[in-house]
This record gives C-alpha cells, structure tokens and sequence, in this order.
C-alpha cells in the first residue's frame, strides 16, 4: 500500500505567542459580533452572524496553527477551543459593558446628571449591577419571534438553550477549521506547509472500473497508470491535485485525487459535488514527474480523440495506454 502523510506530532513552542495574540484579536472580533447583535435583534438573521463569528474566530486558530507549525492534533484542537471559547467570553463581557452604558445613558437622560459624571456613573452601576444581574435580565427579556414584539417570545431557559446553541456553533467551527488546518502536508525537511496546490491533470470518467482501479490502486505507480477514456465527454471526472512547498521540487509532494461529478438541477444550473477517492499520498520526484508526463499524454490523447471525430475517422486505429508509452 502507499504511503499516505500522517501529521508528526510536534511543533513550535512559539505556537504560544501566537495563540495569545489570536485570542487578543477574537476580543476584537467579538466586539464587532456583539455591536451586529445589538443592531439587528431578528434571531434569524444573528444565526447568520453567528456563524460568520465562528468561521471568523475559527480563521484565527488556523493562522495560530500555520504560524507554529503545528502538526500535533491535541495541541490544533487546544487551539481552535480555546480561541473559540475566548471570543465567546469577550461577547459576554461587551453585552455586559454595553448594558451597564445603557443603564447610565437612561440616568443620565431621565435625571439631567452632568455628562462629564457618566465615567464615574458607569462605575458605581458595576458596584451595584453584577454580571449575573445583567445576565439575569437578558434571560427575562428574551427575544421575539415576530414583528415589532407580536410574535413568540422566548425567555427563560429558551435564552440559555439559545446561547448554548450558540456556543456550539462557534466551537465546533473553530474545531473543524483547526482540525483541517492539522492535517495539511508539511515538510518536515524542510519545515514548512506543503501550501502550494497544483491541479496536474483532470481525467474524464467514463465507467465506475475507473474509479474502482484509483480507489483500490496498492501502489503509487498504480495511480499513475492512466487509461484512456472513450470520450472526455463525462460528467464525472478524476482530479489528480499535488501539494507541494513553493520552489521545492526535487522534494517530496503530496497527491489527493477526488471525483467531481457534475449534474444538473430543474432550473438548469450546474450543480457539483465530490468525493475523496485519495488523500496526500507521497510522491517522490520521480514519481511527480512521470505524473506530469501521463498527464500530458493525457492531453494529447484526448486531442487525437477530438481530431479523428472531426474527421469522421474515430475508430479506426486503436488506442493505447498513455502509461505505457
């Protein structure tokens, strides 16, 4: 069987400094988040936002785990948890800061206090008004399903469940991204991320034997044998993609190949959907460069294919394997 990359384990103790600094910028993040969720109140429309926080926060963690170089799944989905859980904190804490500003503003207007005492107002309030209290109150008030407050209202445990809710979307995206970010190819020569990503060939599918042969294929060379299809008039094809490090290549890379399959809906729009027949396989240089020739032969078959049906000649000679050329 061939080998396939596995992430190593290690990493840079430097990955600390860059978690402090992306849990320092999920805050500023999180305030953007919670100022959205002030202005737009309609719970249909904060599910939306909530995820794009999560993906956002989420993008912090994979920029953590590229700069550390980190190749140990503990320590990615450490990362991707606690940036998680920090932007959702530092949430809690600017609703908590924006109801304390509330309550002064109200004071302010209601008994014409002097503006220039609103600092020193804002700090008797957190003596009085804890952060429960304010929790407490958000629970009470809850939010409402309809339009201008006709519609359900959801309070009481419905607050907690919806926050829960929350708290999982965040998390769980910030897992997932990290979790991928982990599992990209990294040279350990060279210490860097195999980012560099190639589509070397693109094979038409014309029978499930095609498919079957990449899926049970035991060796590299077994990948790399390219039969010629009929046609390259399919809606299935095989993409052969390389990761590599930029300007590396003499070294190692690293070959995915997934199935595209293309159909198409009621309203006549192209509809895609794939599926993983290989995941990083590694290449040796000499293997990268016979894939680049089969691909290559690929090519020049499919266009001898093309000229012999233009020509009305298809048929008429037959067909070799490009791999065996």
């Amino acid at each position: 069987m061939f080998e396939t990359y596995r992430p190593s384990g290690a990493f840079s103790p430097l990955f600390i400094l860059y978690l402090v600094l992306a849990i320092v910028l999920s805050a500023a993040i999180a305030f953007l988040y919670e100022l959205l969720l002030y202005w737009i109140p309609l719970i249909y429309i904060t599910f939306l936002i909530t995820i794009g926080f999560g993906f956002a926060v989420g993008l912090l963690g994979v920029l953590a785990i590229n700069l550390g170089h980190v190749r140990n799944m503990a320590v990615g989905l450490m990362i991707g948890l606690l940036i998680g859980c920090g932007g959702i904190t530092a949430k809690y804490w600017f609703q908590y800061e924006r109801f304390i500003s509330i309550v002064a503003d109200n004071l302010i207007a209601e008994e014409n206090v002097d503006t220039e005492k609103r600092p020193a107002l804002r700090k008797a309030l957190k003596e009085e008004i804890s952060f429960k209290d304010q929790i407490d109150d958000r629970v009470q008030r809850g939010w409402n399903l309809g339009k201008r407050g006709a519609g359900l209202p959801l309070t009481g445990v419905f607050v907690y469940l919806i926050w829960l809710t929350e708290f999982g979307i965040v998390v769980v995206i910030a897992l997932a991204l990290a979790r991928h970010a982990v599992r990209q190819p990294y040279s350990e020569a060279l210490q860097k991320w195999a980012n560099e990503e190639q589509v070397v060939m693109t094979l038409p599918i014309d029978s499930m034997e095609m498919v079957d042969q990449i899926k049970n294929a035991g060796s590299i060379d077994d990948l790399l044998k390219i039969p010629v299809p009929k046609s390259d008039e399919s809606n299935q094809f095989a993409v052969y993609t390389v990761n590599s490090v930029e300007g590396a290549e003499m070294e190692d890379a690293y070959l995915s190949v997934k199935l595209t399959t293309i159909t198409f809906n009621d309203k006549g729009e192209e509809q895609r959907s794939d599926e993983s027949l290989v995941d990083f396989a590694v290449l040796k240089s000499a293997e990268r460069q016979q894939l680049q020739e089969n691909a290559e032969l690929l090519s020049e078959a499919i266009f001898e294919y093309h000229k012999a049906k233009a020509a009305g000649t298809l048929g008429t000679e037959p067909t070799s394997n490009p791999s065996d050329a």
